[in-house]
This record gives C-alpha cells, sequence and structure tokens, in this order.
C-alpha cells in the first residue's frame, strides 16, 4: 500500500497504527461535517483531524513546516513533502464544507472550486512508484 485518500474521514475509532508503516496521505475534510466534526467530538475532541495529520506526519517522519497554497475561495491545501522514504502528507480543507464527497463522482478536470475525485486521482498519479514489498 503506498498511499491512502480518506474523505470526510472518521478517525475517533482508529488505532495509533503500532507497526509504523510509512505510506503517504491525502485527506480532504469539510469544516462544517457535523457527522464527521473537523475539530473532532467533545468533551475531548477525539478523531480531530489535526490530531490524525500529526499522528502520519509523525509516522511518515515529516520535518520541517508546511506549505500552503489557496487554490480556490474555501479552499486551503497544506502539504508536508520533506517525509522519510518519499512519503508525503496532504490535507486540503474545505472551508463551509458539509460531510460528504466534495464535488461529485467527476473524474475530469473540475468547473467547481473543488473535486475530491480529481484531486484525489491527481495526488496518487503524482506519487513516485514503491518496490514491492516481500513477504517472506
Amino acid at each position: 500500500l503506498a498511499a491512502v485518500a480518506p474523505v470526510a474521514g472518521g478517525y475517533r475509532a482508529l488505532d495509533d497504527c503500532p507497526d509504523g508503516r510509512r505510506v503517504s496521505v491525502l485527506e480532504i475534510h469539510g469544516t462544517s461535517d457535523h457527522v464527521v466534526p473537523y475539530n473532532g467530538k467533545p468533551p475531548d475532541y477525539n478523531g480531530s483531524v489535526k490530531r490524525w495529520l500529526w499522528l502520519w506526519r509523525r509516522i511518515d517522519g515529516c520535518q520541517g513546516s508546511a506549505d500552503r497554497l489557496v487554490p480556490a475561495r474555501g479552499v486551503t491545501e497544506i502539504a508536508w513533502r520533506h517525509c522519510t522514504a518519499g512519503t508525503r502528507v496532504e490535507h486540503v480543507r474545505l472551508d463551509g464544507q458539509a460531510h460528504g464527497w466534495p464535488g461529485g463522482p467527476r473524474t475530469d478536470p473540475p468547473p467547481a472550486p473543488f473535486a475530491a475525485t480529481w484531486r484525489t486521482w491527481q495526488f496518487f498519479r503524482s506519487l513516485p512508484p514503491r518496490p514491492p514489498v516481500s513477504t517472506r
């Protein structure tokens, strides 16, 4: 497995990935998601997107500050690209977006400000090939 790309994912009940495998991550989440709140659920705010991204930056050994880009109004892309083994951790924060798949199921370049299908495909396509892992 080279990468994952959860969209509006729930991180509250996930284990801490004790084996520490490094994979690239693209996380897409709306700030107005009431099903899976961006800041986690009170009282402990477990499941917060920021905590989950921090965990993956630690697992992937990311160093330095993030690059930030605002490609459209309400869309902020944050990327940590200086990570171990060529991995990277990226996040797309969608201001005001509720729970769901942003932009619909399109696979062509989006005319709207953001389409999760297109952005996910761009992310996977941009990753360098990884050698297969031996099972022996």
